[in-house]
């Protein structure tokens, strides 16, 4: 779970931080954009994999059942689909 929600957290931080300074055209700000997001998207989606993988282990293996558990596979469907439309649809 903690997982997810650090995934959370960092998709909170790119909508509201990140996003809004690809709007500016400050050099520094795009060293800034060319430097460190690539690695935080990175790490922002394997964070949301992890979750999903981390969950799907608890429910086949332990038969884990609760409901936060079973939450933690909607970043893992976020993560998937989003690599998917990154491969199957050319840019």
């Amino acid at each position: 779970m903690w997982f997810a929600f650090t995934f959370l957290v960092m998709y909170g931080i790119n909508s509201l931080v990140f996003l809004p300074l690809s709007f500016v055209s400050d050099p520094t700000v795009n060293a800034f954009r060319m430097s460190v997001l690539p690695f935080w998207g990175i790490a922002m989606m394997a964070m949301g994999a992890i979750a999903g993988v981390v969950a799907l282990v608890a429910i086949v293996r332990q038969r884990e059942r609760s409901w936060i558990v079973w939450a933690t596979i909607f970043p893992l469907v976020f993560v998937v689909i989003f690599l998917a439309g990154e491969f199957l649809v050319p840019h």
